[in-house]
């Protein structure tokens, strides 16, 4: 039978040893609270990377859909009966004096006609509308006078290489230009070429355009880096933090992280993503701050996003 002094060193031992075994409980409790809140925030930013990339995806859908139905409306133009009617008058001889320049002046107004019923929320969606012959020469043009004649892309535009219509950008005193074209046809020999010019009032209103006072910016690119402005916002507020050179090489990645004071927040980290617009030479740059999909966990979360951007650019 144990004396008092045995009695006194064993609960003298079990006093530190359920002292520890409650700190061990009490680190794994806390360890278990710090991994199920990492899942959760994980979990968190997948799910806001994901929604900002299917927002961003349902835009440039959009976008392309807009673009599927210029292109019908371009070649009804081509083949409108105005058009038509000029190219066989022309075949058939027929001077300027004698019903050519009437035919052209048919043309002209068909021209003005797209324009002004084309709208989008009460928007022109064309600007302006071209029609060349096969020399380069135009023969209607709805710009005014003192725009200085037809300003495009290369001349191969005035070849048929490919008879459907395309999509192009082209420079104009700086600023991107987007326009359409198609070959004409008479008799199965090329007979003309189609422009069009868009609008970039309509085409942002298929964008979720943040003006520069909001911090979720979302802009049209081209594949070589130039920004096409919104309306009335010449230099693009984009355009100081993300240059041609990062826009190209955000081309062959997810995303990339910038450091950028859209808003009133300040310098700030942005989560930028870009997507390819389909059939056109066009994408879709937007950001977003980077602190609403990493959450809490930004460290952990850089060098996750980091990781990845380095994977999807090998």
């Amino acid at each position: 039978m144990p004396g008092p002094f045995e009695k006194q060193v064993s609960g003298a031992c079990r006093k530190p040893l359920g002292l520890l075994v409650g700190c061990l409980l009490l680190v794994a409790f806390i360890g278990f609270l710090l991994a199920s809140n990492y899942r959760s925030q994980k979990a968190l930013r997948e799910s806001n990377l994901e929604s900002h990339h299917l927002g961003l995806e349902k835009q440039a859908v959009s976008i392309a859909y807009f673009f599927s139905e210029r292109r019908y409306d371009l070649r009804m133009l081509a083949g409108s009966p105005e058009i038509s009617a000029f190219f066989v008058n022309k075949s058939l001889g027929m001077s300027e004096t004698y019903g050519l320049k009437a035919s052209l002046f048919n043309v002209q107004r068909r021209f003005e006609s797209a324009i002004a019923e084309k709208c989008l929320h009460g928007t022109p969606i064309y600007t302006r509308l071209l029609l060349m012959d096969p020399s380069g020469a135009a023969l209607v043009d709805t710009a005014e006078p003192s725009h200085g004649g037809p300003r495009m892309p290369a001349g191969t535009y005035l070849k048929p290489a490919r008879q459907q219509s395309e999509v192009l950008v082209a420079d104009e005193a700086g600023r991107a230009q987007i326009l359409l074209t198609i070959p004409c046809f008479h008799e199965n020999r090329f007979a003309g070429r189609l422009f069009v010019w868009l609008g970039h009032a309509a085409l942002y209103h298929l964008i979720e355009y943040e003006p520069p006072g909001c911090d979720r910016p979302t802009h049209l690119m081209t594949a070589a880096g130039q920004l096409i402005c919104p309306p009335g916002k010449a230099p693009c507020p984009m355009a100081s933090h993300v240059t041609p050179e990062r826009i190209r090489r955000l081309l062959e990645k997810d995303f990339d992280v910038l450091q950028a004071s859209f808003g009133s927040q300040g310098q700030t980290a942005m989560l930028t993503s870009s997507l390819p617009i389909r059939n056109t030479p066009l994408y879709l740059i937007a950001c977003i701050p980077a602190r609403e999909v990493t959450g809490t966990l930004a460290p952990v979360s850089y060098t996750h996003l980091r990781a990845h951007e380095t994977t999807a650019s090998i």
